[in-house]
């Protein structure tokens, strides 16, 4: 369950002030993927880069390898390793919706996949 601001309410603080709710509406998991704008996508799998190369520096295996290994049963079933998997699995969740075309743009490239790594290319050599 995850609580997001309804459209058009102000923030948080400006609301407690004036004594009204926060606007605030609890959603499903899928319901809150659903909802996420493209911007929000992007940002998600930015910060699940993050945590995955923390621990891919933390137990020197790349995530792909990793999860691999881990769905195989060849890994056991620590806390860090199920986070990690979740994590991977996020990940690929967000790129796939972010490759899905949006609404009424007919976004749709066949080079979408090298756009794609040399923005994370870039994005990696800025960090």
């Amino acid at each position: 369950m995850f609580l997001r601001r309804q459209p058009g309410s102000s923030t948080p603080a400006a609301q407690k002030n004036a004594g009204g709710d926060l606007g605030l509406v609890a959603q499903t998991a899928p319901e809150y993927a659903e909802a996420m704008k493209r911007e929000d996508v992007i940002r998600h799998i930015h910060g699940l880069e993050l945590e995955l190369a923390a621990l891919e520096d933390q137990y020197g295996l790349l995530s792909s390898d990793f999860y691999h290994c881990y769905r195989a049963g060849e890994l056991e079933q620590t806390r860090d390793f199920i986070r990690w998997s979740g994590y991977y699995e996020a990940k690929l969740d967000r790129e796939a919706r972010y490759r899905q075309p949006a609404p009424g743009i007919g976004f749709d490239s066949p080079y979408l996949d090298v756009v794609l790594e040399d923005v994370r290319r870039d994005w990696l050599e800025q960090s």
